[in-house]
């Protein structure tokens, strides 16, 4: 095959790959709680810092780190709960999907117990780069989208938030 049609292909496949694993990344992980979560977070740690400037005792520092932990293993979770499924679309794009299409002979990994043969395909090391670029463009570009949709309702939310602890 012609190198060019190769690296179109591969790009055209990468970015079929980026879909799908965003798509079921944002779908399975909920992009708003995820938006939610992380803004959370960030307040956290914002917060630590400022206490940590102006001379905190250590029970306050301990206090917001225990804060900030709970929404950190939060967060880890709820974005975790999408990496099996994940995994399994990688595994068929690298080792099933691609080898079939554009075959380049067979590599072996060698474990303690035993080897495995897997078939490769040309030029991998190019969809990988156009994977790579193309995911980290994608999710720069969600996360713009995301404080556009997601930002106003979660300055209202913490706004209804602070006028109720001041109610009560």
């Amino acid at each position: 095959m012609d190198q060019a049609f190769i690296l179109l292909s591969l790009a055209g496949i990468a970015v079929l790959d980026v879909a799908i694993s965003i798509s079921i990344q944002r779908t399975v992980s909920n992009a708003e709680k995820t938006y939610h979560l992380q803004k959370k977070l960030n307040e956290h740690m914002s917060d630590l810092k400022e206490m940590s400037k102006r001379n905190a005792s250590q029970q306050e520092l301990a206090a917001k780190q225990s804060e900030m932990m709970k929404v950190s293993m939060e967060n880890t979770k709820h974005q975790m709960r999408s990496m099996p499924v994940l995994l399994v679309v990688s595994v068929a794009f690298y080792f099933f999907i691609l080898p079939s299409i554009f075959p380049a002979g067979h590599g072996t990994l060698n474990l303690f117990v035993t080897t495995i043969t897997y078939g490769t395909f040309q030029d991998s090391i190019y969809f990988i780069v156009f994977t790579l670029v193309i995911s980290l463009t994608v999710q720069f570009l969600l996360r713009r989208r995301d404080e556009r949709v997601y930002g106003k309702k979660y300055r209202e939310l913490k706004e209804a938030e602070s006028g109720n602890s001041v109610v009560k």
